[in-house]
């Protein structure tokens, strides 16, 4: 794999490869052309894709001769249309191969000769093996020894497990967390008991070769803002860094919490803010804080070098009595109150880091994404779903 984003591959990265030389491997793989036009090369390609997902990831450069996988000149891709192909290898990837890799990206580098070299990088997956399913063809592929494989029983075995083991991993560090919430063994004071905690944790988090560059992040501190904070401010501790209002020993609202394993911890008080007897959740706001702070959390573990897939997971501590304020602004209360202590939102495996803040037109936005979880707490109140979301399943912020 190529030592740099994506995004940033340039003609010059690509020559490196040719000078240096680097040969074929388990991470990158070679082809002076890509055509996807006979159902043979289509299950050719997406066993590249699949094998790649089901081992430690890599890069598929097309347009770069090589002579027995030694890279040896680049050439323009033919007839090569940089966004029309990158939507169908897209297509094509979401419907050929079972479950669908979303960790698949494009990117087409410009060569100063003219045309372009397209460069696929695929990351390892979390769930398990992908099976290449175009063309009943049905089968388990893997990088190995710098080439293709079907997988055998026993590797497919284990990659399942290994599967299972993570998402463990992640729902411990998840109740661990909320424990130490509740255990007031948080970075700063809090003004109030019941809180909206939101998680995102990567599935590398628990690699030990993984190491987030969370310096990054100074210069991004406006990604780190807590819920509905007016100032921030950046600050260490021993497992990471966190953004709150106020000094360290003043009671706040909220922090945001950046761990040292590219986890993501966000504590608000605020929104379940009792006053008297009333204890009502803003149903407007509650949902707005999450629509809007999503977008930034992930482009802040992005910053520090977090890849995806990562899980998102919503609770709330302590909310036992709080009801559903179903008209905003006014305190009108929802069928029953919730009645348990502390609520357990299931978790969302998110494939991408980069998502749509506003377009609903794509299932790849904020509104689309957290629905599940919006909707579980308002299942809590006692209604079906959201008030604020349309029959067609759009957002609206108009109570239905």
């Amino acid at each position: 794999m190529i030592d740099r984003e994506l995004k940033d591959i340039t003609e010059a990265d690509l020559q490196r490869l040719i000078e240096t030389p680097v040969m074929e491997s388990d991470r990158i793989e070679y082809k002076v052309q890509i055509t996807l036009t006979l159902d043979d090369s289509k299950k050719k390609f997406l066993a590249s894709i699949a094998s790649f997902a089901n081992a430690s990831g890599g890069d598929l450069i097309y347009g770069m001769e090589a002579d027995n996988g030694r890279p040896v000149a680049l050439k323009a891709l033919a007839n090569f249309n940089p966004d029309a192909e990158s939507i169908r290898i897209r297509d094509l990837i979401r419907t050929g191969i079972a479950p669908t890799v979303f960790t698949a990206e494009t990117q087409a580098v410009s060569l100063s000769s003219g045309g372009e070299v397209l460069v696929i990088r695929v990351r390892k997956t979390w769930a398990g093996a992908h099976m290449v399913t175009y063309g009943g063809d049905n089968r388990f592929y893997i990088r190995h020894g710098g080439a293709r494989r079907m997988m055998d029983v026993t590797e497919i075995r284990s990659a399942f497990t290994l599967s299972e083991s993570t998402i463990e991993r992640v729902q411990r560090f998840r109740l661990e967390r909320l424990g130490a919430i509740l255990s007031d063994d948080t970075p700063c004071p809090l003004a109030g008991k019941a809180a909206l905690v939101f998680h995102i944790v990567p599935v590398r988090a628990f690699d030990p070769a993984f190491r987030p560059n969370l310096r990054a992040i100074d210069k991004l501190q406006t990604l780190l803002r807590p819920i509905a904070a007016s100032g921030w401010g950046l600050r260490q501790e021993f497992d990471g860094v966190y953004a709150t209002e106020g000094s360290r020993t003043e009671d706040s609202s909220g922090y945001i919490f950046l761990f040292r394993n590219g986890a993501l911890e966000v504590v608000d008080t605020g929104c379940l803010n009792a006053m008297g007897e009333q204890r009502l959740i803003p149903s407007l706001s509650f949902e707005e804080h999450l629509f809007d702070g999503l977008p930034n959390w992930l482009s802040a573990l992005e910053a520090v070098g977090v890849e995806p897939p990562v899980v998102l997971m919503l609770s709330l501590l302590n909310a036992k009595g709080y009801h559903m304020a179903v008209t905003p602004g006014v305190r009108g209360r929802g069928t029953h109150a919730i009645s348990r202590d502390h609520l357990h939102v299931p978790g969302t495996v998110l494939e991408t880091l980069s998502i749509e803040s506003k377009n609903q037109d794509t299932p790849l936005n904020a509104f689309a994404i957290l629905r599940p979880h919006v909707d579980a707490v308002w299942n809590a109140c006692g209604f079906w779903q959201s008030n604020y979301y349309d029959a067609e399943g759009k957002w609206t912020g108009r109570s239905g």
